[in-house]
């Protein structure tokens, strides 16, 4: 990649930076957090397929987009904590990963299956939020709605699982709920009967002492009427 001072005095480089410069004022954009960057991305990959690159040789969209990019950064008014992390995301490969991911999906090569989707999500962030909501559209990039409808498949595509595996559970719950429910008959059925045994067994108990209190007593009314009678016998006989 060139460096910033050699991009500088690149005129190509001037015009896509006065036209990103100028679409920014229009719009009140300015360069102060990863949305603003990603919009401001959006706005130099537009831009870039505007201007004329005669024929000039070796010099990349992508770095030019790029350099734009960490110009702005460089310029803004943002605090330098907040510069070194937008630097960060143009360094790091983040950004040039976002328009490589782009440029594939336009062109069919990009298969979305979840490892695919989780980067795609995770590199475009915003940035694709941001770029549907443009009706431009480029040569070279990628249309925006292209890219959305792919993402949108696939998502409905999730969704769908998800729903399946709703159903499943749900099913299952079901299941569940009315083993649970014939359980509980169950423990109903055995717990009347245990109280029908219960009850059984203190009644028998219950008609057992009552024989044996009703035996004592008539022994013991027994022994006194015998007891009282021999007394009488023998008050008369004196």
């Amino acid at each position: 990649m060139e460096t910033l001072q050699e991009v500088m005095q690149n005129e190509y480089f001037d015009l896509v930076l006065d036209k990103v410069k100028n679409i920014m004022a229009a719009k009140g954009i300015e360069v102060n957090s990863q949305s603003s960057l990603m919009q401001i991305l959006r706005i130099a990959m537009e831009c870039i397929e505007t201007v004329n690159n005669g024929k000039r040789e070796g010099i990349s969209k992508k770095e030019t987009v790029l350099n734009v990019l960490l110009f702005l950064v460089n310029e803004s008014n943002c605090s330098n904590e907040k510069k070194v992390l937008l630097r960060e995301l143009i360094n790091d490969g983040t950004l040039e990963t976002t328009m490589e991911f782009i440029v594939d999906a336009s062109k069919g090569k990009l298969v979305l299956n979840k490892k695919t989707k989780r980067k795609l999500l995770s590199y475009l962030g915003s940035c694709l939020l941001a770029m549907s909501q443009s009706g431009r559209r480029t040569s070279t990039f990628p249309r925006v709605t292209q890219i959305t409808e792919h993402v949108q498949e696939d998502v409905e595509q999730v969704q769908e699982q998800v729903e399946q595996v709703q159903e499943q559970v749900q099913e299952q719950v079901e299941q569940v709920q009315e083993q649970v429910e014939q359980v509980q008959e169950q423990v109903q059925e055995q717990v009347e009967q245990v109280q029908e045994q219960v009850q059984e067994q203190v009644q028998e108990q219950v008609e057992q002492v009552q024989e044996q209190v009703q035996e004592q007593v008539q022994e013991q009314v027994q022994e006194q009427v015998q007891e009282s009678t021999k007394e009488i016998k023998n008050e008369v006989m004196v």
